[in-house]
């Protein structure tokens, strides 16, 4: 009867998240009283501002709710979006040191502290396991000043369980990973409001450079602005409008004398130099000259990257159960000594293999070096490592050939493995084997120039012209795919027969002719490559137009992502 009585409008959903409110501050003002201690009106507001209210109660189909990874863990959502996965935010920075650390800690009988990084990694893992029907990962490449944000290393972990682990140095030519397909981007006329929306100066500012500078002026005299707004969004796009003009926002060429007397007296090079230079020559000068140091120390993935490379020279150079290379009868004793090495590298580097990270990165690098020697065995290549090759040197410090001559300059490198015919045959010849951490590492012989590949034939040259031994061909030996594992490179259909057993790619036979044309060609590039280098020659000109997703050097260039930018590309002609 009561309620029937009653008048008004039932309230909408702010008013009855006031009277909840209310309803708090009630209960938390009786509470207080109910102590029967002197309160003062501070303890009230303290007491008033400790409570909690729920935004909603109801339904919750259709409505979005703004949680903590904490909070996510209790129940499954339909569709998760993790926002600000930045360096730093998530996972967030390391805390400084305490002023008690775990030692003393459990002296004194305190428990130890939470190891930060791995309760991040838990959070993350937790987000990424709640959602029953889509995933959102979301970071900004840029604050909104135009600065560069580099996103979380989480970001990154998730791309590679698409891509598989893809090592810088096979940039130059990638085609696109698997991920890229996944991603979104949004440019800068997404991320800020229309011009009549914006809410400050700066606002606007950026809300007309969005509209581009030929329609600044007609939108800013559209709009209906307080005094003094407009003359200062007048001089915030003309500083803009200025900068773009300036020469300096292209970088290069050098002009500095003494530097460039420096870079024209260089005769020497390295093959990974030229290849980045290929890939693009600011990536060049920002890794090889300005070097940069990291302030953080390497990734322990790309040090365990490193420890399979080594652990793969070791073995062919002092081989394993009496043999030179794996085989059927041998392979147990070549997979007990890959474990051997393994363990003695990591320790070598002081990674602990017992942290719980380590061992996985360990055993996922092992387990791709273990799958290779399968191949290796099954396959019965009955050419032979040569122990005396193994990491062959030819121009570096205590090697054993001097630098590889070509037109006006020279080469200097370190050969990962040559395999030779056995002995007694009626040749003595070289395969060249390269290892590499990435699926796919060259598409095809027609496309090396194009990819900016020249490590292999330098070194094919290199075997032939300074240990005077002929030529079967070299090949890139993918480890990263956990499918297919066939060599990729250059081979001479004339030495088929002592490919017996390897798994090679027709496309990457060629007649003698075709092979010597790809060794003279590669030479010539080179040759190009060091004369611009000499010239001190950089612009921000990745191969294909598009910056590699591995480099890290966009905060040095500021190119723009994903495109040629407008002065380069005039500055292409």
């Amino acid at each position: 009867r009561a309620m029937w009585d009653r008048q008004g409008e039932l309230p909408g959903p702010e008013r009855a998240l006031e009277l909840r409110a209310g309803g708090a501050a009630e209960r938390a003002l009786g509470e207080l009283a109910d102590l029967g201690l002197e309160a003062s009106p501070r303890d009230a507001i303290e007491a008033i501002e400790a409570a909690s209210v729920p935004l909603w109660r109801g339904p919750a189909t259709g409505r979005v709710r703004v949680t903590s990874p904490y909070r996510v863990r209790a129940g499954r959502v339909d569709h998760l979006f993790v926002a600000s996965l930045q360096d730093g935010d998530f996972p967030r920075r390391p805390r400084p040191a305490p002023l008690l650390d775990d030692d003393r800690r459990r002296e004194l009988g305190l428990p130890e502290r939470a190891d930060e990084a791995e309760e991040e990694r838990y959070l993350f893992t937790v987000c990424l396991s709640r959602p029953r029907r889509g995933l959102h990962l979301s970071w900004r490449s840029s604050d909104d000043e135009g600065r560069a944000l580099p996103r979380s290393a989480f970001v990154d972990q998730v791309r590679e369980l698409f891509d598989g682990e893809v090592e810088p140095a096979e940039g130059p030519g990638q085609e696109p990973r698997p991920s890229d397909a996944m991603l979104t981007r949004r440019g800068l006329d997404r991320v800020v409001p229309r011009p009549a929306d914006a809410p400050s100066a700066p606002v606007l500012a950026r809300a007309l450079a969005a509209l581009g500078p030929a329609a600044w002026a007609p939108a800013l005299a559209a709009l209906e602005l307080p005094p003094g707004v407009k003359p200062e969004c007048e001089a915030a796009l003309a500083e803009a409008e200025s900068k773009l003009g300036r020469e300096r926002v292209a970088p290069g060429p050098l002009t500095v004398a003494p530097v460039l007397e420096e870079l024209n007296a260089r005769r020497v090079f390295s093959p990974s130099g030229l290849e980045t230079y290929a890939t693009c020559a600011y990536m060049w000068f920002a890794e090889k000259e300005l070097d940069p140091q990291g302030l953080e120390p390497e990734q322990e993935s790309a040090t365990i990257g490193s420890i399979m490379h080594a652990v793969l020279e070791r073995l062919y150079r002092d081989g394993a159960g009496g043999a030179r290379r794996p085989s059927a009868e041998t392979l147990s004793a070549w997979r007990d000594r890959a474990w051997e090495l393994a363990l003695d590298e990591a320790k070598q580097r002081k990674l602990e293999a017992e942290d719980p990270e380590v061992a996985a990165q360990l055993r996922r690098s092992v387990g791709l070096a273990l799958a290779f020697l399968e191949d290796e065995a099954e396959a019965g290549i009955t050419l032979v490592p040569e122990p005396r090759l193994a990491e062959a040197r030819f121009g570096l410090p205590g090697a054993e050939q001097p630098a590889l001559e070509l037109d006006g300059f020279a080469v200097h490198g370190m050969i990962d493995r040559v395999d030779l015919t056995p002995e007694g045959s009626p040749v003595r010849a070289a395969l060249i084997q390269d290892y590499k951490s990435a699926r796919d590492v060259a598409r095809s012989p027609a496309k090396l120039r194009e990819q900016g590949k020249l490590q292999l034939q330098l070194y094919m040259r290199a075997i032939r012209d300074l240990w005077g031994l002929e030529l079967i061909g070299g090949v890139y030996r993918p480890l990263g795919d956990t499918g297919s594992r066939r060599a990729q490179g250059l081979l001479r259909k004339e030495m088929a027969t002592e490919l017996d057993g390897l798994p090679v790619r027709p496309k990457d036979m060629l007649s003698d002719e075709e092979f010597e044309d790809a060794l003279d060609d590669a030479a010539d590039h080179a040759a190009e490559i060091a004369a611009r280098m000499r010239e001190g020659v950089i612009r921000r000109d990745p191969t294909g137009g598009s910056c590699p997703t591995w480099c890290d050097y966009q905060p040095i260039c500021r190119r723009e992502r994903g495109g040629e930018d407008d002065e380069e590309e005039q500055a292409r002609g």
